[in-house]
């Protein structure tokens, strides 16, 4: 690794605690991927929202009913008022892939209000109805947030 890339990573590791920029997601399956955003753009379809203690998430799939085989976009925001480290997220599209970003594994002394946006995509090779979930937290601080919502493939 050069001094370069150490640099970068650093640089990225602290502003993500802030609710920055992260790369596509680790670990997804098929076109699964994420980048988190600072801007939340609304988007048509079904949506469901969680919430627990100082955690929030909301998911949001486009287009309502998408068909089998086609790209569906999801839009997953995040928000934690007391957060001591970056935020994150897991999901599960309801036909056995997931997907989770990698994220830095250091605490801040005193948590902060963050949120992040992360725009997702994937392809559902079959018709059906499929329960998405995704859950969100922040590193270094007890706690998480689910929603879930039903989203009907043809």
């Amino acid at each position: 690794m050069t001094l370069r890339t150490l640099r970068a990573l650093l640089s990225g590791v602290a502003a993500a605690a802030l609710g920055a920029y992260w790369g596509p997601a680790a670990g997804a399956s098929g076109a699964a991927g994420g980048r988190p955003v600072t801007t939340a753009a609304a988007s048509p379809g079904p949506s469901a929202r969680g919430r627990s203690g100082a955690d929030t998430v909301e998911i949001t799939a486009s287009p309502p009913h998408p068909q089998a085989g086609g790209t569906v976009d999801f839009t997953v925001h995040a928000g934690a008022t007391r957060a001591r480290g970056a935020l994150t997220y897991r999901i599960a599209f309801g036909d056995g892939s997931t997907a989770s970003p990698p994220v830095p594994e250091f605490c801040l002394r005193r948590g902060q209000a963050t949120s992040q946006t992360w725009r997702l995509t994937h392809r559902y090779s079959r018709p059906g109805t499929f329960w998405v979930s995704v859950t969100v937290s922040a590193v270094c601080t007890p706690g998480s947030a689910t929603a879930r919502l039903a989203l009907p493939v043809g």
